[in-house]
């Protein structure tokens, strides 16, 4: 989180200096977040950009919208361009990837997203890759980014979110992510179960 904030505080001051004035300011600082977010910039720090600039209801669409459509981009480049340099390299760890987002993946995308942890860059190349089922993929995305979003948003606007609160936060999305993880498993093994009669 400190490393988040502390790195904030340089984008603010670029905020501060370079505020949108108009529509097409707004239009290219969205442009701008998403294509940082596409190539790595996380989006933790874009929802707390938008926060501060937009406050917390419009910040956090603002900030999704853009995390959504970087996933999108990030996603499509590594299906059509990077797919057959990394198949060669990683061959193994591609395939199981590819089964990973065979079935459910709306789901499994969700609880990926629901984790505050990993690389949301490395998760779109990963499944790009593999390609999964783009519009799942997507949904499940953007539905997950929701909750970190708000958080940040509040946290970019001013709102106080303490310590206590944001660990409470933090335990809810993983306790969300393991009673959705549990349904998929006892899920699977039924499948395999009924396979087998």
């Amino acid at each position: 989180m400190f490393y988040i904030i502390a790195d904030q505080a340089l984008i603010n001051l670029f905020i501060e200096e370079f505020r949108p004035d108009s529509l097409g300011d707004y239009y290219l600082w969205f442009a701008l977040l998403t294509l940082m977010m596409s190539i790595g910039l996380p989006r933790q720090v874009a929802a707390f950009s938008s926060g501060y600039l937009l406050g917390t209801g419009y910040g956090t669409l603002f900030a999704t919208l853009a995390a959504s459509i970087a996933c999108l981009f990030t996603f499509v480049a590594a299906r059509f361009i990077f797919h057959r340099s990394l198949s060669k390299r990683f061959p193994k760890q591609l395939s199981n990837f590819s089964a990973f987002f065979t079935h459910d993946v709306l789901i499994k995308a969700f609880i990926i997203r629901l984790i505050p942890a990993g690389s949301n860059f490395l998760t779109n190349v990963l499944a790009g890759t593999a390609k999964a089922p783009l519009f799942p993929y997507l949904s499940g995305s953007m539905l997950g980014f929701i909750p970190q979003m708000i958080v940040f948003s509040m946290l970019g606007s001013g709102i106080n979110v303490g310590s206590k609160q944001q660990i409470v936060i933090s335990i809810c999305l993983l306790l969300v992510a393991a009673g959705l993880t549990g349904y998929l498993y006892r899920s699977g093994k039924l499948n395999i179960m009924n396979k087998k009669a």
